[in-house]
């Protein structure tokens, strides 16, 4: 299987030679590479042009060490997705309310500069009674910057001939667009600036662990 994942990864990466993307494997614990050491060693079979998106819920669904992780990769983190779960139900809820331990993770994020993108990968549904993202997002917000996060990182720069899509965090949601601002931009912005998709030929998807693109 990890030599079928390996072949796999090459041959995207060669696909995505000069176009300026750079592919993330994420640990992700229902897969068979679920420890943040697979994804240490997996990124070494395939080279150096892979890097990795930490998963902090991941990490702590199996009892995993976040802050160790985070220091485990270094250089090899380009991406970390924080968020909050149990250890009996693998939730994305707003910090503060479950296992991960934010602090600890804020601080590793320091001592190795990391400067990448931190992500709210938050994920609610607007339909369910009691249930508002917005407010999820603020309040993981001010808890991700009590314990010492590092500052949210606004998006790319985009171009002046498309409106500025979002605000400064990135929020997974889906339910009704009227349950606020930030719900209502997310649903309004405009998709004009996703990449096509292409198929790649001789690659066995079923059998790929969860790959960031």
């Amino acid at each position: 299987m990890l030599d079928w994942f390996v072949e796999g990864m090459k041959q995207l990466v060669d696909y995505a030679e000069g176009t300026g993307v750079q592919l993330l494997l994420e640990n992700m614990p229902f897969t068979y590479l679920p420890t943040t050491e697979d994804m240490n060693n997996t990124t070494a079979l395939i080279g150096p042009e892979v890097g990795v998106n930490l998963d902090s819920c991941n990490s702590a669904f199996i009892k995993e060490d976040a802050a160790e992780a985070i220091r485990m990769l270094g250089d090899l983190l380009k991406n970390v997705h924080i968020l909050d779960s149990g250890y009996d139900e693998f939730l994305h809820t707003r910090l503060g309310t479950g296992v991960v331990e934010s602090g600890p993770a804020a601080a590793a994020l320091r001592d190795i500069g990391y400067s990448g993108v931190t992500v709210l990968e938050i994920i609610s549904d607007a339909l369910q009674p009691g249930a508002y993202p917005d407010a999820d997002i603020r309040a993981s917000t001010r808890f991700w910057q009590r314990t010492g996060g590092p500052r949210w990182v606004r998006q790319a720069p985009h171009s002046p001939a498309e409106p500025r899509r979002s605000s400064r965090w990135m929020h997974r949601t889906r339910g009704s667009a009227q349950r606020g601002p930030l719900l209502r931009r997310w649903r309004s912005a405009p998709r004009r600036f996703l990449p096509p998709i292409r198929p790649v030929p001789h690659l066995a998807r079923d059998r790929l662990p969860h790959v960031l693109f």
